[in-house]
């Protein structure tokens, strides 16, 4: 008959267990912790990349409004009001974002209200008119981008809701 009091021989299977499953666990741990770091970044890739390429056409959008109150004021014409519409979306890879007008860096700053807070800065370039410093958080889908010079001090192009 054994004695169970010195017996040591389930000692060694208990321990292995415990150990593997440890193993296991953090094993388990850190692939879905890398899994969501991942994610994360590829979220704020997207994010730059939407934001750069609405950056871009605002800009494009501003050279070419700039050009034509150039081109019509050098001939010897008067601009009265220019108005283009952009489409933003509401929202850019689920997060809600702003877009903020810098006319002293002459940049258009983008800005995600997400948790990883991506910011985007877009360069613009006029020559003719100035852009107005502007904020805007986007609640709609349409910003517009306005030339309505009232007087000659007022030669600003404004983004507006």
């Amino acid at each position: 008959m054994r004695d169970l009091i010195d017996d040591e021989s389930a000692v060694s299977v208990s321990v292995g267990f415990i150990i593997t499953f440890s193993v296991t666990a953090i094993v388990l741990v850190l692939i879905m912790n890398s899994f969501f770091v991942m994610m994360n970044q590829t979220e704020d890739g997207v994010t730059r990349d939407e934001f750069e390429m609405y950056g871009s056409m605002i800009s494009s959008k501003l050279s070419a409004m700039d050009n034509l109150i150039y081109t019509v004021e050098v001939n010897g014409g008067e601009v009265g009001e220019l108005r283009y519409e952009l489409n933003l979306p509401l929202k850019i890879a689920g997060n809600y974002y702003s877009v903020h007008v810098l006319s002293e860096d002459s940049e258009i700053l983008f800005v995600s209200e997400g948790i990883s807070g991506t910011m985007v800065s877009v360069p613009y370039s006029v020559n003719s008119a100035d852009v107005a410093p502007t904020d805007l958080y986007i609640s709609g889908n349409k910003i517009y981008l306005v030339y309505n010079p009232s007087n000659k001090s007022d030669n600003y192009i404004e983004i507006q809701q």
